[in-house]
């Protein structure tokens, strides 16, 4: 029920403390979080009139920014029917990545099913990644000039009016042929996914033919900073 919904979502926001955030910037110092524990994940409830509401929901959701300054940096949408429901959530970057995702979405079908969950710890910090991977320090910023991480951001307008959504999927049978495929050629599914994009995008858009096209593939650091239940923005590219 949408009232189950509204205790998971705040059940959530108790195991991952990120969910209560919002992101805090003063002229003089990086952005930084700020937790608000009594800020709730706003639900939003709409009737299901067709199978294709959640799309237009998602293409809602995609064109409206969240505002950074407020906690928290996630809302949700349910799309309820009298036999099936659809849920969306919209989560901010700057605090997941898509394995976080995932992981919220098992976490929340969890605590619907009664599971209890214990609260887990902050992400480590930005510093704390690079000094564990031994990764080299940022570049400093010269004297007299300002970094781009203290200037206040640009207020975000969508490029667009609306965002068009599509969605495809594949059966058993032909996810089985593509990863029995990439495996004998001796390269992962992400790379022949990725090559597939550029080759069709440059097939159908002039403008990907007339200037070249540079992919970054993110890599997933959780198993190197050891943390594998979070939700967290844990990259490297």
């Amino acid at each position: 029920s949408f009232q189950d919904c509204e205790v998971a979502l705040a059940a959530l926001q108790v195991r991952h403390p990120l969910l209560t955030a919002s992101i805090q910037e003063f002229p003089d110092r990086a952005p930084f979080f700020r937790s608000s524990e009594q800020a709730r994940i706003p639900l939003r409830l709409l009737k299901r009139q067709g199978s294709d509401e959640w799309r237009q929901e998602l293409e809602t959701e995609a064109g409206a920014p969240i505002d950074t300054s407020t906690a928290p940096l996630m809302r949700a949408v349910m799309v309820r029917g009298s036999d099936r429901s659809e849920l969306i959530f919209t989560v901010h970057h700057t605090i997941t990545d898509g394995t976080g995702l995932l992981l919220l979405f098992r976490d929340f079908f969890d605590l619907m099913s009664g599971v209890t969950l214990n609260r887990l710890s902050l992400p480590p910090s930005i510093e704390r990644v690079r000094e564990d991977l031994k990764l080299p320090s940022p570049v400093p910023v010269p004297e007299g000039r300002t970094s781009s991480a203290h200037k206040s951001p640009v207020e975000y307008r969508s490029p667009v009016s609306s965002a068009a959504v599509s969605t495809m999927s594949l059966t058993v049978e032909q996810t089985t042929q593509i990863i029995r495929a990439t495996h004998n050629r001796g390269v992962t599914v992400h790379a022949a996914l990725t090559a597939a994009l550029v080759m069709g995008g440059y097939h159908l858009s002039g403008s990907w033919r007339d200037k070249p096209v540079r992919v970054f593939s993110p890599i997933n650091l959780r198993e190197d900073v050891g943390m594998h239940e979070g939700v967290a923005l844990v990259l490297g590219a």
